[in-house]
């Protein structure tokens, strides 16, 4: 069976100027822009003690609600992977 991973990547020096981000998503491109690439694991392991959040299900959801907002700004890009 072939495992799904995502790696997230920093293309945020190529991007058009985008409007004010929230300070989680702003933390969240901070982490990928200092690493250049990481896989969800590392991004989430990061986002333990940088992104401050009282939602249940901490960082993962934080993360999901902002990664699209940071893809469409066109200043990360995720990509899917396959281990088998």
């Amino acid at each position: 069976m072939k495992k799904e991973n995502w790696t997230y990547i920093d293309t945020s020096i190529k991007a058009p100027p985008y409007p004010k981000l929230p300070n989680q998503a702003k933390n969240i491109l901070d982490i990928i822009k200092e690493k250049g690439t990481l896989s969800r694991p590392e991004l989430l392991g990061e986002m333990q003690s940088r992104v401050k959040t009282k939602q249940r299900g901490g960082a993962n959801r934080i993360l999901a609600y902002y990664q699209g907002l940071l893809a469409r700004y066109s200043l990360i890009e995720v990509r899917k992977t396959f281990k088998i």
